[in-house]
């Protein structure tokens, strides 16, 4: 019915960022927990690609690049942010809903995610599962809560990083 329900990692990120609320927090809080230690990813200033495009793309600064435009991150890291900004973009949405219909959020958490592996390096195949495990409570700001994590993976990697919680 043409309802825009998600405006995109850009012109959201871009959104929160100039807003400098609750939602670009979120957003550092859970980069830096889904990123191993050593390869921290972190939101940068705004830029422009060029003088022809009027969007404001939102940047990384990485071990490696002090500003780097999302738009030309790795696949792994581009796989991240998208994680990252879906994670946060849903619990935005929740919590609002919530405050709208008077409720108190949900702590029941379910996700279910394909391929978590793809295209990330083994350092961190071995990390992203505990990470988001770990991201809700940063969201959230509680550890009382029941999460469910549905992941299918070719990765013993991802397999074996979980096996000292269970």
């Amino acid at each position: 019915d043409g309802t825009v329900l998600c405006n995109g990692l850009i012109a959201d990120w871009a959104s929160w960022q100039k807003e400098d609320g609750e939602a670009i927090a979120w957003l550092e809080d859970v980069l830096h927990a889904l990123s191993p230690a050593g390869d921290r990813l972190h939101p940068g200033e705004l830029t422009r690609l060029g003088i022809d495009d009027v969007r404001d793309i939102p940047t990384l600064k990485t071990f490696y690049d002090p500003e780097m435009p999302v738009v030309h991150a790795s696949a792994a890291v581009k796989r991240i942010l998208v994680l990252a900004y879906l994670l946060v973009w849903t619990w935005q949405e929740h919590t609002q809903a919530s405050r709208l219909l008077q409720q108190q959020p949900t702590r029941r958490i379910v996700f279910l995610i394909d391929e978590l592996e793809s295209h990330l390096h083994p350092r961190w195949q071995r990390t992203i599962l505990r990470s988001l495990l770990a991201v809700m409570s940063t969201l959230t700001g509680s550890d009382d809560l029941a999460v469910q994590l549905l992941a299918v993976t070719h990765s013993p990697l991802l397999l074996a990083s979980v096996e000292p919680l269970f």
